[in-house]
């Protein structure tokens, strides 16, 4: 069974997808409290401290949130799987519903209202590799995609991008990491300032007021292999097992 949420009901939206942890706590259209903290291979200690300081600070306790919005992704591994296991975690303790978040959607949500033409969101995923997806702000519809998500080698990428025909900006971790190369290999594309690389507060709680919440987990959107998986030759070295044991050794 689905739902959607009502004017009055409290929500905790968390994001994880990237080295930035936010936390926001509000009802529609009415934003009570955000925490944003840097949290590389921290979240697992950071998050739950973010939380507890957003429902100090608001004055609401744990037992006075209505729903639970999460990004689910594409993003960092360890991030999703943290806040995802957390916001599961406490959906479950409380008996609340769920609704995950798409994490490009929410970076264009407002820049793409601003600029002319087509903006583009590029993340990190590894390196030489970034998830990309288009979209573009048109006045009946507001801001749809021009295209699906991906998980895309750089080179490629940059070849889709080169490609469009439309007025082009580009956002996102992606373009910082990879600027040296962009500038390179893209003619017509305007970089945009830092600023827009993550969605504000405010962003991030209309999504989640807009969001349809069920009771099952929120299905991450990981959308490229596990660095685990590749790296795990090297994992079993470390530990003295041969590879060709290690699903065997490892129960898999």
């Amino acid at each position: 069974m689905t739902s959607s949420a009502s004017s009055d009901e409290i929500i905790l939206a968390l994001n994880a997808a990237e080295d930035r942890l936010q936390a926001v706590l509000g009802k529609a259209g009415e934003l009570f409290c955000s925490r944003e903290v840097s949290a590389p291979s921290r979240g697992i200690t950071l998050l739950p401290r973010a939380v507890q300081q957003c429902l100090e600070e608001a004055g609401p306790g744990a037992k006075d949130i209505d729903r639970i919005a999460c990004v689910r992704g594409p993003g960092a591994f360890t991030g999703l799987r943290i806040a995802l296991s957390y916001a599961l975690g406490l959906a479950r303790s409380l008996g609340l519903p769920q609704c995950g978040l798409d994490y490009l959607p929410l970076i264009a949500e407002v820049p793409a209202r601003t600029v002319p033409g087509e903006l583009w969101v590029m993340t990190r995923a590894r390196i030489n590799t970034v998830y990309l997806q288009g979209f573009i702000a048109e006045p009946e519809h507001g801001v749809r995609a021009v295209s699906d998500p991906a998980a895309l080698f750089l080179e490629q990428a940059a070849r889709i991008l080169e490609s469009r025909g439309a007025p082009l900006h580009l956002v996102g971790s992606g373009l910082r990491e990879n600027q040296d190369y962009l500038v390179r290999h893209l003619s017509r594309a305007r970089f945009l300032d830092r600023i827009w690389d993550k969605p504000c507060p405010d962003t991030l709680l209309a999504a989640a007021s807009r969001g349809t919440y069920t009771r099952d987990p929120i299905e991450p959107s990981y959308m490229r292999p596990s660095d685990a998986e590749a790296d795990l030759p090297r994992i079993a070295a470390q530990r003295g097992v041969d590879p060709s044991d290690w699903s065997a050794t490892s129960g898999g």
